[in-house]
Protein backbone atom coordinates (compact mmCIF):
# COMPACT_ATOMS: atom_id res chain seq x y z
CA UNK A 1 0.00 0.00 0.00
CA UNK A 2 1.23 3.51 -1.28
CA UNK A 3 3.16 5.49 1.65
CA UNK A 4 1.11 8.34 1.05
CA UNK A 5 -1.80 6.33 1.59
CA UNK A 6 -0.70 5.20 4.87
CA UNK A 7 -0.30 8.38 6.10
CA UNK A 8 -3.23 10.38 4.65
CA UNK A 9 -5.40 7.38 6.10
CA UNK A 10 -3.61 7.97 9.58
CA UNK A 11 -4.67 11.41 9.81
CA UNK A 12 -7.85 11.24 9.32
CA UNK A 13 -8.18 9.04 11.12
CA UNK A 14 -6.76 10.59 14.01
CA UNK A 15 -9.21 13.90 13.11
CA UNK A 16 -12.07 11.21 13.83
CA UNK A 17 -10.99 10.09 16.78
CA UNK A 18 -10.22 13.50 18.36
CA UNK A 19 -13.28 14.81 17.04
CA UNK A 20 -15.57 12.42 18.60
CA UNK A 21 -13.50 12.76 21.98
CA UNK A 22 -13.61 16.52 21.76
CA UNK A 23 -17.54 16.79 21.14
CA UNK A 24 -17.96 14.20 23.65
CA UNK A 25 -16.13 16.93 26.78
CA UNK A 26 -17.71 19.71 25.51
CA UNK A 27 -20.63 21.26 27.99
CA UNK A 28 -22.73 21.39 24.87
CA UNK A 29 -22.92 17.75 24.38
CA UNK A 30 -23.25 17.46 28.27
CA UNK A 31 -26.16 19.68 28.62
CA UNK A 32 -28.01 17.37 25.89
CA UNK A 33 -27.02 14.23 27.54
CA UNK A 34 -28.53 15.46 30.84
CA UNK A 35 -31.70 16.55 28.94
CA UNK A 36 -32.14 12.83 27.43
CA UNK A 37 -30.43 10.78 29.73
CA UNK A 38 -29.40 10.56 33.04
CA UNK A 39 -26.54 12.44 34.51
CA UNK A 40 -24.88 9.90 36.68
CA UNK A 41 -24.10 7.64 33.32
CA UNK A 42 -22.54 10.46 31.39
CA UNK A 43 -18.98 10.17 32.17
CA UNK A 44 -19.65 6.46 32.12
CA UNK A 45 -20.73 6.66 28.75
CA UNK A 46 -17.64 9.28 27.52
CA UNK A 47 -15.45 6.39 29.12
CA UNK A 48 -17.09 3.09 27.21
CA UNK A 49 -17.00 5.37 24.12
CA UNK A 50 -12.80 6.22 24.45
CA UNK A 51 -12.49 2.72 25.10
CA UNK A 52 -13.99 1.73 21.59
CA UNK A 53 -12.32 4.49 19.49
CA UNK A 54 -9.32 4.03 21.24
CA UNK A 55 -9.27 0.24 20.09
CA UNK A 56 -10.65 1.08 16.61
CA UNK A 57 -8.19 3.63 16.41
CA UNK A 58 -5.37 1.12 17.02
CA UNK A 59 -6.14 -0.99 15.15
CA UNK A 60 -6.69 0.82 11.93
CA UNK A 61 -3.73 2.68 12.70
CA UNK A 62 -1.10 2.43 10.18
CA UNK A 63 2.48 1.53 11.76
CA UNK A 64 4.98 2.98 9.55
CA UNK A 65 7.55 1.28 10.95
CA UNK A 66 10.52 2.71 9.48
CA UNK A 67 13.18 4.38 12.39
CA UNK A 68 13.01 7.95 12.32
CA UNK A 69 15.72 8.34 15.69
CA UNK A 70 17.14 5.40 17.93
CA UNK A 71 18.89 5.99 20.98
CA UNK A 72 20.90 2.70 21.39
CA UNK A 73 23.08 4.10 24.24
CA UNK A 74 22.46 2.12 27.13
CA UNK A 75 22.59 5.22 28.86
CA UNK A 76 20.44 7.82 26.65
CA UNK A 77 17.88 4.64 26.27
CA UNK A 78 17.88 4.81 30.29
CA UNK A 79 16.49 8.26 30.58
CA UNK A 80 14.07 8.09 27.35
CA UNK A 81 12.46 4.81 29.60
CA UNK A 82 12.23 6.46 32.41
CA UNK A 83 10.97 9.89 30.70
CA UNK A 84 8.55 7.97 29.16
CA UNK A 85 7.31 6.10 31.99
CA UNK A 86 6.85 8.89 34.34
CA UNK A 87 4.56 10.49 31.38
CA UNK A 88 1.99 7.74 32.45
CA UNK A 89 2.90 8.05 36.03
CA UNK A 90 1.74 11.63 35.61
CA UNK A 91 -1.31 10.58 33.64
CA UNK A 92 -2.42 8.10 36.04
CA UNK A 93 -1.76 9.76 39.46
CA UNK A 94 -3.23 13.42 38.23
CA UNK A 95 -6.86 11.23 38.16
CA UNK A 96 -6.40 10.54 41.84
CA UNK A 97 -6.05 14.61 42.45
CA UNK A 98 -9.43 14.99 40.97
CA UNK A 99 -11.24 11.78 41.76
CA UNK A 100 -9.83 8.95 40.39
CA UNK A 101 -13.18 6.70 40.39
CA UNK A 102 -15.48 10.27 38.93
CA UNK A 103 -12.95 10.55 35.97
CA UNK A 104 -13.63 7.08 35.18
CA UNK A 105 -17.48 7.48 35.75
CA UNK A 106 -17.38 5.06 38.67
CA UNK A 107 -18.27 6.80 41.30
CA UNK A 108 -21.24 8.44 39.90
CA UNK A 109 -22.66 5.39 38.59
CA UNK A 110 -22.55 3.84 41.92
CA UNK A 111 -24.15 6.51 43.82
CA UNK A 112 -26.82 6.45 41.53
CA UNK A 113 -27.45 2.67 42.25
CA UNK A 114 -27.16 2.73 45.77
CA UNK A 115 -29.66 6.03 45.48
CA UNK A 116 -27.37 8.76 45.96
CA UNK A 117 -26.84 11.94 44.49
CA UNK A 118 -23.84 12.07 41.80
CA UNK A 119 -21.99 15.62 41.34
CA UNK A 120 -19.36 16.63 39.72
CA UNK A 121 -15.88 16.31 41.92
CA UNK A 122 -14.82 19.75 43.31
CA UNK A 123 -12.44 21.74 41.62
CA UNK A 124 -9.22 21.60 42.94
CA UNK A 125 -5.40 22.97 42.72
CA UNK A 126 -3.22 20.79 44.70
CA UNK A 127 -0.31 18.77 44.16
CA UNK A 128 0.92 18.46 40.40
CA UNK A 129 -2.53 21.22 39.42
CA UNK A 130 -0.74 23.62 41.35
CA UNK A 131 2.60 23.48 39.50
CA UNK A 132 0.65 23.15 35.85
CA UNK A 133 -2.96 23.39 34.99
CA UNK A 134 -3.26 20.36 32.45
CA UNK A 135 -0.90 17.60 33.73
CA UNK A 136 -3.01 15.02 31.76
CA UNK A 137 -1.84 16.54 29.02
CA UNK A 138 1.26 17.35 29.68
CA UNK A 139 1.73 13.32 30.50
CA UNK A 140 0.50 12.39 27.29
CA UNK A 141 3.01 14.69 25.50
CA UNK A 142 6.11 13.08 27.36
CA UNK A 143 4.72 9.22 26.20
CA UNK A 144 3.83 10.22 22.81
CA UNK A 145 7.28 11.93 22.35
CA UNK A 146 9.29 9.48 23.81
CA UNK A 147 10.81 5.86 22.62
CA UNK A 148 14.01 4.56 22.47
CA UNK A 149 12.80 3.21 18.87
CA UNK A 150 11.14 6.31 17.68
CA UNK A 151 9.41 5.41 14.22
CA UNK A 152 7.71 7.58 11.45
CA UNK A 153 4.41 6.35 12.96
CA UNK A 154 5.70 7.34 16.43
CA UNK A 155 6.31 11.33 15.12
CA UNK A 156 3.29 11.23 12.74
CA UNK A 157 1.13 10.16 15.85
CA UNK A 158 3.24 12.61 18.12
CA UNK A 159 2.57 15.39 15.64
CA UNK A 160 -1.23 15.01 15.64
CA UNK A 161 -1.42 14.59 19.19
CA UNK A 162 0.20 17.61 20.19
CA UNK A 163 -1.99 19.57 17.53
CA UNK A 164 -5.42 18.12 19.03
CA UNK A 165 -3.74 19.36 22.93
CA UNK A 166 -3.09 22.65 21.87
CA UNK A 167 -6.53 23.10 19.66
CA UNK A 168 -8.57 21.82 22.42
CA UNK A 169 -6.73 23.17 26.04
CA UNK A 170 -8.57 26.57 25.02
CA UNK A 171 -11.70 25.00 23.91
CA UNK A 172 -11.37 23.25 27.54
CA UNK A 173 -10.27 25.72 29.25
CA UNK A 174 -13.66 28.15 28.00
CA UNK A 175 -16.16 25.28 29.06
CA UNK A 176 -14.41 25.56 32.82
CA UNK A 177 -14.56 28.64 32.86
CA UNK A 178 -18.08 29.07 32.07
CA UNK A 179 -18.36 26.12 34.79
CA UNK A 180 -16.10 26.80 37.69
CA UNK A 181 -16.21 31.02 37.11
CA UNK A 182 -13.68 33.26 38.87
CA UNK A 183 -11.62 30.85 40.75
CA UNK A 184 -10.69 29.21 37.18
CA UNK A 185 -9.81 32.58 35.71
CA UNK A 186 -7.66 33.32 38.81
CA UNK A 187 -6.19 30.30 38.45
CA UNK A 188 -5.11 30.64 35.42
CA UNK A 189 -3.42 34.01 36.00
CA UNK A 190 -1.13 32.14 38.94
CA UNK A 191 -0.40 28.61 37.37
CA UNK A 192 1.15 27.41 33.54
CA UNK A 193 -1.05 25.96 31.02
CA UNK A 194 0.85 22.68 30.33
CA UNK A 195 4.77 23.14 30.61
CA UNK A 196 5.94 24.56 34.31
CA UNK A 197 7.55 26.87 33.12
CA UNK A 198 7.69 30.32 35.53
CA UNK A 199 5.65 33.04 33.99
CA UNK A 200 7.24 36.85 33.42
CA UNK A 201 5.58 39.19 36.09
CA UNK A 202 4.26 41.93 34.18
CA UNK A 203 6.30 45.21 35.53
CA UNK A 204 2.95 47.74 34.62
Amino acid sequence: MPLEYQIASNVFLAIIYFSIHSLMARSSFKGWWNSHFHFAMQRAFYIFISGITTITFLYLWFPLPNLFIEFSHPITKMFVIIFHVSGWVLIFSSTFVIDHFSFFGIRQTWRNMVGKTSVDPPFTVKYMYAVIRHPISLGWLMVFWSSPNFTYGNLLLAILSTGYILIVTPIEEKDLVRTIGKSYLDYKEKVPKILPLPRLKNKN
